[in-house]
């Protein structure tokens, strides 16, 4: 007799859930990395327009580029806080996700050993009846040689 788990469906569902997870959690942490990568960008044109104005400032030269520097910097600050902010939620959902995916794994995962479990006994009773059977055979075999 074949084994045949009786929450197979179940179990088949509760990995549908956990793949579900895992494609959400994979997508949220995209968009914090691609946040994150947008927020360094912010910080490398805010290094630029700094080295600008240093260099301005050095030579003596460029006073109206120091100053749309200096005012493009203060944009780069409004910006990088609204980022901050949005990286934030981004990383508060993420986690969410995350923490949903690790439940999901950890009920198929139980699913899964109470299935290694009954797979076991089902062998350990076929093996069992299979020597039941054997013996019943002998007997058999024997009882009719006298």
């Amino acid at each position: 007799m074949k084994f045949k788990f009786r929450l197979d469906s179940l179990l088949h569902y509760r990995k549908r859930l956990l793949d579900e997870a895992q494609i959400k959690y994979r997508s949220a942490q995209a968009e914090v990395d691609s946040a994150l990568l947008e927020l360094q960008s912010y910080y490398d044109a805010s290094d630029n327009a700094r080295s600008l104005i240093y260099s301005r400032l050095q030579s003596g030269s460029g006073l109206a580029e120091v100053v749309q520097a200096d005012q493009h910097i203060e944009h780069l600050k409004i910006k990088v806080n609204l980022k901050r902010s949005e990286i934030r939620e981004l990383m508060m959902k993420a986690e969410e996700f995350h923490e949903e995916m690790t439940e999901a794994a950890r009920q198929t995962k139980i699913l899964e050993v109470l299935k290694e479990k009954k797979k076991e006994e089902h062998k350990k009773m076929m093996k069992k009846k299979e020597a039941k059977e054997l013996d019943d055979l002998t007997s058999m075999r024997y009882g009719r040689v006298k």
